[in-house]
């Protein structure tokens, strides 16, 4: 993901904390949930179920408001 991107990933959880927000790898893997945490990982969580991805293997996100 570009600087660009993440800072407009970011930008999209401070303005929607509760949305639900999916993140497209480049392995062609897509993970979806809560993000709880963003740094050089994105932290995800749905359900029970955390998963914590890398920026720098994500190629683009979306999100659906709650």
């Amino acid at each position: 993901m570009t600087d660009s991107m993440v800072e407009k990933l970011k930008a999209a959880h401070t303005g929607n904390q509760e949305a639900i927000f999916s993140l497209f790898t480049l392995a062609g893997h897509v993970v979806s949930g809560k993000i709880t945490a963003s740094a050089s990982t994105v932290t995800r969580a749905a359900g029970k179920q955390v998963a914590e991805v890398p920026m720098a293997r994500s190629e683009g996100s979306s999100f659906r408001e709650q």
